[in-house]
């Protein structure tokens, strides 16, 4: 598995670091890639090409090709070609990518977008650009590009050697210090630990230890030891664009006698990815309120079904301000002005300024930051249900 990550690291630094180079290959008939699907799409949407887009570079597609540029006359696709058809832009990327999951590639940042091809989990990419939510992304065979959601992404360094000294003791869930800052920065690195460095090792860290340590063979407890720590800051760390493991298998994720609100807040984290659908209680897929009642339920709580309820109730303190939110309280979204209820979107905090719901945008359970300007902006008040 090492062996095939530095494979791919080193092509996608190479294609990435020399994207001149790429400007020698083309694309001929009676070949088959991804990329000449995307081309076929969007011959496909100016009524030159009426076939599948299937990836074949066929009679059907090379008649296409013909009548888009009758110049042509080989029939190779170059980036010149993909640069007519809008299909490449000649921006230089800096970092490298994996697709996390199956996701569509589109000609637009909008999923109105045309659907250029179908990216499976494990396609590796160049990112150019990232912008509200979406990213323009390079294939790495020609250079076709396209817009995928970033959150279907992992972005990955060119080289997961480190610089870094790792911390010489042992760290664990409570903690605050620049010892823990250096771990979230390298899990970071590795793509494990998507929020900002803040030196307080609340549940997000914790499972962010916890996978990496599942996806390097190490034992399981999510605390970051000293064989975690010498395996993470050294240069065969597995990243976690990597990683087959299961959140809902595996070792215990809480230790009786912890409290309970930082059990909670694990627990939620195992319904991460699970499907959003209106009106959905579990357990294949929820909506924000279903997300939430699910979670406390598990713990012996009884929350009212509706984000409205959950939010008007009397369940519970009411805290008016995020920086006094503590881990396991019920957050609420004013996420539609034009009404008279502000509590529209509910989420659960874990810490680390980081909140966990049910994402009507992204279609499934996220964790989003809440001091961004978005929720900043709409957040309406908490509820502590865990004394």
């Amino acid at each position: 598995m090492k062996k095939l990550i530095c494979a791919v690291l080193a092509a996608l630094t190479v294609f990435i670091a020399a994207g001149a180079s790429a400007a020698e290959r083309v694309m001929l008939p009676g070949d088959k890639n991804i990329e000449i699907a995307a081309v076929q799409s969007v011959l496909k949407s100016r009524g030159l090409y009426s076939g599948e887009c299937s990836g074949i570079y066929d009679r059907e597609t090379r008649a296409a090709i013909a009548a888009f540029d009758p110049e042509n006359e080989d029939g190779a696709i170059t980036l010149d070609t993909l640069a007519a058809l809008g299909l490449y832009s000649g921006k230089t990327a800096s970092k490298s990518g994996i697709i996390k999951k199956d996701t569509p590639m589109r000609l637009k940042a909008s999923s109105r977008g045309t659907v250029l091809a179908e990216l499976a989990a494990g396609t590796e990419v160049a990112v150019i650009s990232s912008k509200s939510g979406w990213s323009l992304v390079r294939l790495t065979l020609l250079g076709a590009e396209g817009y995928v959601k970033s959150s279907c992404i992992t972005t990955l360094s060119a080289d997961y050697s480190t610089d870094m000294t790792a911390p010489g003791r042992s760290l664990a869930r409570g903690e605050e210090s620049s010892d823990v800052a250096a771990l979230q920065k390298r899990l970071a690195q590795l793509g494990y630990y998507e929020c900002a460095p803040s030196g307080s090792y609340g549940s997000v860290t914790y499972m962010a230890v916890r996978a990496f340590q599942i996806n390097n063979s190490i034992e399981c407890t999510g605390v970051a030891c000293i064989d975690t720590l010498e395996a993470l800051f050294g240069d065969s760390a597995v990243p976690a664009a990597y990683s087959s493991a299961d959140r809902s298998e595996g070792p215990s994720l809480y230790t009786e006698g912890e409290p309970l609100q930082q059990q909670l807040a694990v627990y939620s984290q195992l319904f991460l990815g699970k499907p959003y659908v209106l009106g959905a209680v579990g357990p294949k897929a929820y909506d924000c309120s279903g997300f939430t009642r699910a979670v406390f339920a598990h713990f012996g709580f009884t929350l009212p079904r509706t984000a409205y309820y959950q939010g008007y109730s009397n369940t519970g303190e009411k805290i008016k301000k995020i920086a006094q939110l503590e881990c396991g309280d019920l957050v609420f979204f004013n996420t539609n002005p034009n009404d008279s209820d502000r509590c529209d979107h509910a989420g659960i905090y874990i810490g680390e300024g980081m909140f966990i719901h049910a994402s009507t945008m992204e279609g499934k359970i996220i964790v989003s930051d809440i001091n961004k300007y978005y929720w900043r902006d709409i957040f309406s008040w908490g509820r502590r249900v865990i004394d």
